[in-house]
């Protein structure tokens, strides 16, 4: 058992009458504290793709060996640019469920398997939508094509082209 009259601090014991003994008591933990009363703040992990295509919660540091200086540091800051944007804190549950709802998940594994589900859904949506496009016409199909055409995601569904005369602006009262 730990002698409630000294703490610990940089290998040496101080003593907790003397000020900076009073300052790291402060730091300290109780003993009753226990860490699923207090959820928050929480870790929240999000799931993307690297600049390699490849799907990553966080990025690995780069290896050094094969670089220069200048090299190892852009590499670095890339890395360190990818994990803070796949990584939130929750600061309450409101937060935490709001990022849920967002994509955010507890942890790396969980963030992984919703990027796949969601990748996968889309996959799906695009292919019915695919078969739809079967059944279409033909400046329906070429509108399609073109859609298609301006990105390089699949699309689930086309977006609305507004057809005819643009409207009139109406005058301001």
């Amino acid at each position: 058992m730990a002698d409630p009259h000294f703490v610990w601090y940089e290998g040496r014991q101080v003593s907790t009458a003397s000020d900076l003994g009073k300052e790291l008591m402060k730091h300290e933990m109780p003993a009753s504290y226990r860490p699923e009363d207090h959820p928050y703040p929480r870790a929240m992990y999000k799931a993307a793709r690297d600049e390699k295509g490849k799907i990553r919660v966080l990025a690995d540091e780069p290896d050094g060996n094969a670089m220069s200086p200048d090299e190892y540091n852009r590499a670095l800051g890339r890395v360190k640019m990818f994990n803070l944007k796949n990584y939130k804190q929750a600061d309450s549950y409101e937060e935490h469920m709001k990022l849920r709802v967002q994509g955010w998940r507890d942890n790396p594994t969980e963030a992984l398997e919703y990027f796949e589900a969601e990748e996968k859904n889309v996959g799906n949506l695009a292919a019915e939508r695919a078969a739809k496009d079967i059944k279409m016409s033909d400046l329906a199909q070429k509108e399609a094509v073109e859609a298609d055409a301006e990105t390089e995601f699949h699309l689930p569904e086309i977006p609305e082209k507004r057809r005819g005369r643009p409207r009139k602006e109406q005058p301001a009262a």
